[in-house]
């Protein structure tokens, strides 16, 4: 298939000034960038004119390895612009497995709807067609239930070397990196030295320290309910059953009610199995406490002990001038760490999972003019590619992987918002995955061009 991307601006993911130009796509790649006069023939034509004309835009920090699989299409991500993502992030990975139930339980929060069918990366890859591409990381927390499964102590010399034996097979298999979710049990039993040993592993000796972040564009957090309790009450995979026991309740509950964290009116119930309080989407704990007559810690309690202990929070905890203040730094790149792949469905998920790069591109860059657009775009493209090896990908130029997106600046904005989430993004006209339209105005094609990248792909 030959594509030529006419009457754009070309923003190439530099951050250099757009340009008029016209984009020539074959074979998955670019093959030329044309003056905007230059006649094009024998080439199916898309009009982007008034429009820009970029590199897809990749999101450094994802969970989609816990929904691609069941969600292929990606629509949430196509209409953001999105064509790769990068997923394995906060301690978390759908493999190694060698603990299954333990896995399941410690990655519920996410919703993970999958088979299980496998047991490393390469089963895990040969599940997946999506319509954007992946680059899988390994989770610490993932790699210590294989080995060790919840326990809060140290591991045995055997232990470290099967942790470090798993990491490695699944860098051979293709895995980008290595990451950890130190609030998350188990990953926050840890010490200092496990978790250097496991990243000597993957990197080898590390004499210059390569420092880069990402963000996204709000205010709240996402996470497990989980999270506001003390790390002892989830080891062992006995938190159920230590709520069914008087003692270890109260216990329990003592703790919350000592910890200055909660913060009852800023955590709201985002998503939760069903149960008795699948009502309360949407709802802080203390609205919940007030409604049931009993107090937060009571409340996060029975929500656990009634949803399996599967519940996702969203936490306002964040100002916007400190947000703002990260947004603006130049080595900021912008990801999502979301996970949600449809335009509909349950639950009150975060907002970030349908306009974190639009909210940036309009009402960051365009309306607040924290930073140009075409500057948004390279922290959304090439600065993400850039950390992870790939001079291919998040550039637009002769010779790149044709993961394009086509925007309309002016319009280009996130409606999705706390009380009302699940509204897709506008702006983005067309998306192409290695040459092939996954969106074309507006609407996903179902084709599925996605493939597994690797580090330097």
């Amino acid at each position: 298939m030959r594509l030529a991307l006419i009457g754009g601006l070309i923003a190439d993911g530099t951050g250099s000034e757009p340009r008029p130009g016209t984009v020539l796509v074959e074979g998955g790649r670019i093959s030329a960038v044309l003056p905007p006069a230059e006649p094009v023939s024998e080439a199916e034509v898309i009009d982007a004119t008034g429009n820009i004309v970029a590199p897809g835009f990749i999101d450094l920090h994802s969970h989609a390895d816990f929904s691609l699989g069941t969600s292929p299409g990606a629509a949430s991500q196509l209409a953001q612009g999105v064509t790769t993502l990068v997923a394995g992030n906060c301690g978390w990975s759908p493999f190694p497995v060698t603990d299954l139930e333990t896995l399941k339980a410690g990655t519920a929060f996410l919703g993970p709807r999958h088979g299980w069918s496998w047991t490393d990366l390469a089963g895990f890859a040969a599940t997946l067609e999506p319509a954007v591409n992946l680059a899988l990381q390994v989770g610490h927390c993932t790699l210590r239930i294989a080995a060790m499964g919840t326990a809060q102590r140290a591991p045995s010399a055997a232990e470290l070397r099967l942790m470090q034996d798993l990491l490695r097979s699944a860098a051979d298999q293709g895995a980008v990196g290595f990451s950890t979710g130190l609030i998350y049990a188990p990953g926050t039993y840890a010490s200092p030295e496990e978790v250097a040993a496991l990243a000597l592993e993957h990197l080898g000796q590390v004499t210059d320290v390569d420092l880069g972040w990402d963000a996204y564009p709000y205010t709240a957090t996402n996470t497990t309910l989980t999270t506001r309790l003390p790390a002892w009450a989830l080891s062992g995979n006995t938190l159920l059953d230590r709520l069914t026991d008087p003692a270890e309740r109260a216990r329990i509950a003592e703790a919350l009610r000592g910890d200055v964290l909660l913060s009852p009116d800023t955590v709201v119930i985002a998503s939760l199995p069903p149960g008795p309080y699948e009502a309360c989407r949407g709802l802080s704990l203390t609205e919940i406490a007030r409604r049931d007559g009993v107090d937060a810690a009571e409340v996060v309690l029975r929500i656990l002990e009634s949803h399996q202990a599967a519940v996702s929070v969203v936490n306002h905890a964040m100002r916007e001038e400190d947000v703002t203040a990260v947004l603006e730094h130049p080595r900021t790149a912008i990801a999502s760490d979301g996970w949600i792949m449809d335009a509909t469905g349950p639950g009150h998920p975060h907002p970030r999972n349908f306009g974190t790069f639009p909210r940036v591109l309009g009402h960051y860059a365009r309306d607040r003019q924290l930073f140009a657009v075409s500057e948004a775009i390279r922290r959304m493209t090439s600065l993400p590619a850039s950390r992870l090896g790939w001079a291919d990908r998040g550039v637009l130029r002769p010779g790149a992987i044709a993961d394009l997106v086509v925007l309309d600046a002016d319009q280009i904005a996130d409606k999705s918002t706390y009380d009302d989430p699940w509204q897709p993004s506008v702006g983005v006209t067309h998306v192409l995955v290695a040459g092939q339209p996954v969106l074309s105005n507006g609407a996903p094609t179902g084709r599925r061009p996605g493939r597994i990248i690797g580090f330097g792909d």
